[in-house]
């Protein structure tokens, strides 16, 4: 049975940056997977590159990497930092880190398919937040669709058909993951057809009513503007009315194709996607 560690705080000090840190596990961590972060603490106001990992991206104020770890029930997690570099950001920090542990956790209780997470980690020095961090569940043997298209528009629009059933769970659960793109869904074709397709990185995400109107369009046009350019036809005329059939949306399906197309082509702004904004038809 597992054991409850939503209160269980670092008591490993070897390091003199842990001091500092606020630790914060999931309440469904296993205590031995407990000990393992605790072993494996990083610095999250810290670009170090530890040996042992395995990155994934780095950025101004974002690193991202797969650690390794020596256990034969848990071999791997990914750790998401952001080191805070200026003061706004010191002020800001709970936008990082702390909003998508919220945004994932959410997410996990509603049942959608997207990584566990596990950790939040919070440094502070001096009163001021320096660096933020999460621990989630590693997806290893997945890939996401940039990956699987590869440049070819049949293998792409294959993962982007395959997702289809991740978006009308999306959408009829009310949850609207404002970055929702070709490099933030995974897929593991050799998973069972509920495991096969997750989403991540849910910072800029927030939860409103099931089938909420407009909700289903923001999504589907957020993913089209963001996939290549040499493809967006396809999955305008292809991939659009696969989806308005299986996540049965009330409006008609060109009005629905309609919006979409109008949203693509519109700058929208991350406040306008969390507030589903509507557009003029």
């Amino acid at each position: 049975m597992q054991e409850n560690t939503d209160k269980i705080v670092s008591d490993i000090y070897n390091k003199s940056f842990e001091k500092y840190l606020e630790v914060k596990f999931h309440k469904n961590v296993p205590k031995q997977l407990a000990k393992l972060i605790n072993d494996n603490l990083p610095d999250p106001s810290s670009f170090e590159k530890r040996e042992g990992i395995e990155v994934l991206k780095l950025g101004r104020q974002r690193f991202v990497y797969r650690t390794f770890l020596n256990d034969k029930i848990y071999s791997s997690m990914i750790v998401k930092l952001f080191p805070l570099r200026n003061p706004a950001s010191f002020i800001k920090y709970k936008k990082y880190a702390p909003r998508e542990y919220a945004n994932s956790s959410t997410a996990v209780s509603m049942g959608i398919a997207t990584p566990k997470p596990l950790c939040l980690v919070i440094y502070r020095k001096l009163g001021f937040v320096i660096g933020t961090g999460i621990i989630i569940e590693d997806l290893y043997g997945y890939k996401n669709i940039k990956e699987i298209g590869a440049n070819n528009l049949e293998n792409y629009l294959g993962a982007c058909l395959q997702s289809i059933p991740l978006f009308s769970e999306l959408y009829n659960k009310g949850a609207n993951h404002t970055d929702i793109r070709d490099e933030n869904i995974m897929i593991n074709s050799n998973k069972s057809p509920n495991m096969a397709c997750k989403v991540i990185d849910w910072q800029y995400a927030n939860f409103v009513k099931p089938k909420a109107n407009w909700l289903l369009e923001h999504l589907c046009s957020n993913f089209i503007r963001n996939a290549p350019s040499d493809f967006r036809e396809a999955l305008e005329s292809r991939w659009l009315a696969a989806i308005h059939e299986k996540s049965q949306s009330e409006i008609n399906r060109d009005l629905f194709i309609n919006r979409v197309k109008i949203l693509v082509k519109k700058k929208t702004s991350t406040r306008s996607k969390l507030s589903l904004s509507p557009v003029g038809i």
